[in-house]
């Protein structure tokens, strides 16, 4: 996650990891050479894939955006 932008990023990533949804890399590690070894082993891992694809799906809030736009307009009375 990028480091200078007041943690959003790390907790957005976390979350994600926590719930099976992503892998969460360190700059650092980044930086060592595990972003290729990471990324081929999810590839070869189908399954794992698999698992982290329906961890994101239930995740998803695809009215996220209505959602938001109704609450604005209840907090401006509209």
């Amino acid at each position: 996650p990028y480091p200078y932008a007041g943690a959003h990023q790390r907790l957005n990533a976390e979350v994600l990891a926590s719930r099976g949804a992503a892998v969460v890399l360190e700059n650092e590690a980044v930086r060592a050479g595990a972003l290729l070894p990471t990324v081929e082993a999810l590839l070869g891992d189908p399954k794992r894939l698999r698992e982290m694809s329906e961890a994101a799906r239930r995740l998803a809030r695809p009215d996220a955006a209505e959602a938001i736009a109704r609450e604005l307009r209840n907090l401006a009375g509209a």
